[in-house]
């Protein structure tokens, strides 16, 4: 049944309107992601090379764009990327580039309007979202609610058992650790960074997604380099299989719950942020998803298709298909750096979806959310790592798939406030 489901909810249609609101709002802002390309980053992470004014926010915008990163560069960078590609072939990867172009500007959209219905509460820490959006842009109030309820319920499955189990599992077959282990360290240390809030949160990812995103990077450029002369036939191969149907369905899904553009999810982190002006925000949203899909993604991809590791017949695939691509190179050198960064990237994950359910839980309940929803956060985290959990898979993706639904319509009717830059107050 929950396959059915699943399949109903994550299929053709669903994707197609993903992409269409994406490619429809980068229409009415005239490809401000592609033709504006210097701006927002002159406007991002160009301004961390000198001072800059702050506005009203908890964290500073680097700040929340890495804790953002943290919730969505989790396993499926890794994971997911080769999943994809033993699903949908090599031209999955042209749909996933082409998912986070347009996707983009959804990540822009939600977090412009992020920053414009954030709210106060009364500790004097901010509050933003999917559902202060519906509840605060549209009025729906109760439609808020049941978003908030479904994104407090699928943070025990996508940002919770599901990295914790990834983790146990990897470091079980390279080093023979016990899951259970490895689950008491994931909690203790996720709960460390939990109980601190917002602002430890950016503080810890501050440093974590720097180094884990280059660590990553640079060791995928060496696989592509050391593979040189199979880069001309990986392109081919990228842009001969895109024609395939199952390329597109698993390359724009893949990408899809890599950054979570539409999900409505990352204006959670975003509206803490020191902003003068919620465009500035929008644009830090354009770069999320730059980095996480347009060049992580890509380049695991590419090593993968460089290295000769990808045969084709699915008989590899997940982090052990990455695995072999860095072992080809490095030797089981390689597979470990792999096991370590896939560790680090569900760590980062499970601090970043810890901070978005405490968000909806506070949401719900009050302050006094908080703290019985980290508990239960953090058992969540020791039961991942020692059981198996392939209907908790099925179910995270489809709560994902339900909270999409009335963000990308808060998205699509409150477009006018949300595109700024279309309309000349951005750039």
């Amino acid at each position: 049944m929950l396959e059915q489901i699943h399949s109903a909810l994550w299929g053709v249609p669903t994707l197609v309107l993903f992409m269409g609101i994406g490619l429809w709002f980068s229409a009415k802002t005239r490809f401000f992601q592609i033709w504006k390309f210097t701006y927002w980053m002159k406007n991002t992470f160009g301004t961390l090379l000198k001072p800059m004014a702050k506005g009203e926010g908890e964290i500073k915008p680097f700040q929340a764009l890495t804790g953002a990163l943290a919730a969505c560069m989790g396993t499926g960078n890794i994971v997911g990327v080769a999943t994809a590609i033993v699903l949908g072939g090599p031209g999955a990867i042209f749909w996933m580039w082409l998912s986070s172009i347009f996707g983009m500007m959804l990540s822009y959209a939600e977090n412009t309007l992020g920053i414009k219905y954030r709210y106060k509460t009364a500790d004097g820490q901010y509050m933003g979202g999917g559902m202060v959006i519906l509840a605060r842009g549209l009025g729906m109030k109760k439609l808020g609610m049941a978003w908030c309820v479904l994104l407090v319920m699928s943070s025990f499955g996508v940002g919770n058992m599901t990295q914790s189990n990834s983790a146990a599992a990897a470091l079980e077959e390279s080093f023979g650790f016990a899951p259970a282990a490895v689950g008491i360290a994931l909690a203790a240390l996720a709960a460390a960074v939990s109980l601190g809030g917002v602002k430890r949160l950016a503080q810890v990812s501050e440093w974590l997604i720097p180094i884990l995103s280059a660590a990553f990077f640079v060791g995928c450029i060496a696989v592509i380099i050391g593979n040189h002369t199979a880069a001309l036939g990986a392109f081919a191969a990228i842009f001969r299989g895109a024609k395939s149907p199952a390329a597109m369905r698993w390359g724009i899904a893949r990408g899809v719950f890599s950054n979570e553009a539409g999900l409505g999810t990352s204006p959670l982190i975003h509206a803490c942020a020191q902003c003068k002006y919620p465009e500035e925000q929008g644009m830090w949203g354009i770069a999320e998803v730059f980095v996480d899909t347009t060049v992580m993604c890509a380049v695991t991809g590419f090593a993968i298709l460089c290295s000769g590791a990808y045969g084709g017949d699915g008989t590899r695939t997940g982090a052990v298909l990455c695995g072999d691509a860095f072992a080809l190179m490095f030797g089981e050198g390689g597979r470990i750096f792999v096991t370590i960064s896939l560790c680090f990237y569900a760590f980062a994950t499970l601090i970043g979806w810890g901070q978005y359910g405490k968000q909806g839980a506070k949401y719900l309940f009050g302050k006094k959310g908080e703290v019985p929803y980290l508990a239960l956060f953090t058992v969540g985290i020791f039961l991942g790592s020692i059981i198996k959990l392939e209907t908790v898979w099925l179910a995270a993706d489809i709560m994902n798939a339900l909270m999409a639904f009335p963000n990308l319509l808060a998205l699509v009717l409150l477009r006018k406030e949300a595109l700024g830059v279309g309309e000349g107050r951005g750039g």
